[in-house]
């Protein structure tokens, strides 16, 4: 899940629990743009806790997906500004 959410200007913390695998997040825009892709194989089995900064992100809704598992986990954040 992600928080705080909606988020004001800052960062969002994306929080993935019990991954037993590595971890892929991806953020897109409203049009579908990707803007963010990363993948994480550290701290695997544990909460891991993924900071986006939305300093330079506009207002508006954002959608994410973490791909842990053999599971894909899709989820929104909104930011106000």
């Amino acid at each position: 899940y992600a928080f705080p959410n909606p988020a004001r200007a800052g960062e969002v913390r994306i929080r993935v629990e019990g991954a037993e695998e590595k971890i892929e997040l991806q953020l897109y825009d409203i049009s579908g743009k990707r803007l963010f892709t990363r993948v994480y194989d550290d701290n695997i089995g544990s909460v891991h806790d993924i900071l986006w900064n939305t300093g330079n992100i506009a207002t508006g809704v954002y959608f994410g997906i973490i791909r842990t598992n053999g599971r894909k986990v899709d989820f929104k954040v909104a930011i106000e500004k």
